[in-house]
């Protein structure tokens, strides 16, 4: 590999690593529980990172799925293109839309939707490139 190619792999994993920032305010290893650029590195290599497992996480199991995916440490986990990606968002959201199960607590519905729009306007971006 060469690392000064994008790969689109790489580029989806930065994007799950934003969603997560976006949903949940706060970076997918945040400094609190990992001090040190080493114990971060290592996380980002071989961790998940733990909101998506965590009670604060709102959100339905096959958006986590999706979000898990984006943020794989093993490239071959993760969607292979942009295309593949939102393809999988569309279903989620098809999904959703049925069974009005995207956010499972009214309080934070709209905050939450917000924001997975953005998310998703990303995602529909980086096709439009790929």
């Amino acid at each position: 590999l060469n690392p000064r190619t994008v790969y689109p792999r790489s580029v989806l994993y930065s994007l799950g690593c934003t969603l997560i920032h976006l949903l949940s305010g706060q970076p997918p290893f945040p400094d609190a529980d990992y001090p040190t650029l080493t114990a971060k590195l290592q996380a980002h290599l071989i961790g998940a990172p733990a909101w998506l497992r965590s009670s604060d996480c709102h959100l339905s199991q096959a958006a986590i799925d999706f979000i898990a995916s984006l943020v794989s440490p093993h490239p071959q986990l993760r969607p292979k293109s942009a295309q593949d990606a939102l393809e999988c968002l569309e279903r989620i959201a098809t999904t959703c839309k049925q069974s009005e199960a995207m956010l499972t607590t009214a309080s934070h519905q709209n905050f939450r939707a917000s924001r997975l729009t953005v998310c998703a306007a990303t995602i529909i971006g980086l096709a439009s490139f790929g």
